[in-house]
């Protein structure tokens, strides 16, 4: 998930697949979201999740990165 061409596949889902499979993909790597806001290439994958995420995923990325910011 933190290699490059690995983020280029999941920003394409995210862009593309349905808003059900988009759901699972946020599911399956919400636990790892402040990991990845602190990464090179994975910080483009959680800001196309901010694009095109539901509002509780967007909720749950943004609450999850201020609980830590301080």
């Amino acid at each position: 998930m933190f290699a490059h061409d690995t983020t280029r596949v999941f920003q394409s889902l995210v862009k593309y697949a349905p808003v059900k499979m988009r759901s699972e993909l946020f599911n399956s790597v919400r636990k790892y979201v402040l990991e990845m806001v602190k990464s090179k290439y994975s910080v483009f994958f959680v800001r196309a999740l901010l694009r095109r995420g539901t509002k509780e995923e967007k909720d749950y990325i943004i609450g999850e990165h201020l609980m830590y910011a301080y």
